[in-house]
């Protein structure tokens, strides 16, 4: 099985599950990418993700919002939402 998506698809599911975690993005620390503007439609899930290090940024900063996500980023960034998950119930 493969797993084709984009950046700013696994985003906002992984912001979805975030908030229905129980995780919000007042406890993340902020974090900007200079392609994704506040008016861009995920902004605040990007933030999200972005702040609790469930995906991250490239080396020139930018999210890459369009950008391809592999299997493997993907079950990296859930494994990263449970992690934080369980951080945040200790």
């Amino acid at each position: 099985m493969t797993i084709d998506t984009s950046d700013d698809v696994l985003a906002t599911a992984l912001a979805r599950l975030s908030r229905l975690l129980g995780l919000s993005g007042d406890q993340a620390p902020p974090l900007t990418a200079p392609d994704v503007a506040p008016t861009n439609a995920g902004y605040r899930d990007i933030q999200l993700v972005l702040g609790y290090g469930l995906m991250n940024v490239q080396d020139s900063g930018s999210f890459n919002v369009s950008g391809y996500v592999s299997g493997r980023e993907a079950v990296y960034s859930a494994d990263q939402l449970l992690h934080t998950f369980q951080q945040a119930q200790r």
